[in-house]
Order: C-alpha cells, then structure tokens, then sequence
C-alpha cells in the first residue's frame, strides 16, 4: 500500500502486479478447482482508496511509469480501481447461473495493520483504524453468509452493497472493465478465450 516506486521483474509498477496482476493470474489458475467445487467464491479486496483514482485507467502506464512521474497513493488507487473491475468483468464473463462462482469486490474498513504505519499515515489516522477483527466481518460475510449465495458482481462495505459517491464512475464502467481484462490477460500470457481453462 502506497510503496515506493519500484518494478517487479516482469516489468509493471509493483503496486499493480501485487495487487491486480497476482490476483488475475492465481484465479485463472484456480478457476478449474472452483468450478468443480459447485458453488465457490470469489473475493478480491479492494478499497475505499480507489476514489483517488479519477480518470480512465491507462493501462500501458503500468509499464511505461517512471520514479519521476510515480505517485504511489495513485498508483494503489489505481490497484484497488483494478480489483472491482477485476470482479466485475468475472461477474459479466461467467455468470453464476452457468459458472456457480460469485465474484464480488469489498472495501474492509481502515484496519489496523502494518499497512498503515508502512504507507507513512500519521497517529491521529492510525488511531480512528478498526481491528483485524472488525476488519475481516466483510470478507468473511462475503465467504460463508447465505444472504449473498448468488450475488455477483458487487462491491460490498459494512456487509451492504455500496452505492453512490462511495463507488467510483469508472468502477461501474464496463468499458474500464474490458480494457482491464484485455491488458490482463496480455501481460499474463494468457491467451483470449483460454481463462481458467487447463493447461
């Protein structure tokens, strides 16, 4: 969260391989074990952060990024953009009528971890932080709770569909979306038509 600038081998602004990319890559992988598991779940964290990224996303910057023009709290709102979308274009992709997978985005709250002291947030932030234990109610609502048994493609705050000025425009863009998932899938490798398909 808000690192400082650096590149991973692959050649992307660290931020966004850790946080996106990663993400994208261990869920094609996974894709065949959660389709045989009947119902399964998929869960990516986002942020409320991801309203500091206020622009269409574009997508070569995560190569073309330099120490000079980096900006590492929009480099992570652009990360955290990148998971809702990421969940949505699952969502639209492979509904759960056909897939029996849900695929759903959650902003957990300002936890009190690392995180915070690692990004430079001051006492006076770090003190209005939640527990890990407040901070995980979300996901494992998402996880386990029959209330959201079919529910895809949704981002979630306080265990409620979030709407109005805490999502972002461009998080409910599907053109955002599709332009993610095409960049995702080149800089993976991974062919079109051939996500989550085996090896």
């Amino acid at each position: 969260m808000a690192t400082p600038f650096a590149k991973t081998i692959d050649g992307f602004e660290s931020q966004f391989q850790v946080n996106h990319l990663a993400h994208f890559l261990l869920t094609h992988h996974l894709f065949p074990l959660l389709r045989c598991a009947g119902k399964s779940r998929v869960i990516n964290v986002s942020s409320r952060a991801h309203l500091r990224w206020q622009e269409p996303l574009d997508v070569n910057n995560v190569v073309n990024v330099t120490e000079e023009s980096y900006d590492r709290w929009q480099a992570y709102a652009r990360s955290k953009l990148s998971n809702i979308l990421f969940s949505n274009a699952l969502s639209a992709k492979f509904p759960y009528s056909e897939s029996g997978i849900t695929f759903n985005s959650l902003h957990p709250g300002l936890v009190n971890t690392n995180l915070l002291q690692n990004a430079g947030l001051g006492a006076s932030t770090v003190a209005t932080a939640i527990s890990v234990e407040d901070g995980i109610k979300c996901i494992l609502y998402l996880a386990t709770s029959e209330e959201v048994e079919g529910v895809s493609g949704v981002y979630f705050a306080d265990c409620k569909q979030v709407r109005g000025s805490d999502i972002s425009t461009w998080a409910q863009s599907k053109a955002e979306a599709d332009k993610l998932w095409e960049a995702s899938m080149r800089f993976c490798h991974i062919s079109e038509g051939s996500f989550g398909i085996s090896p």
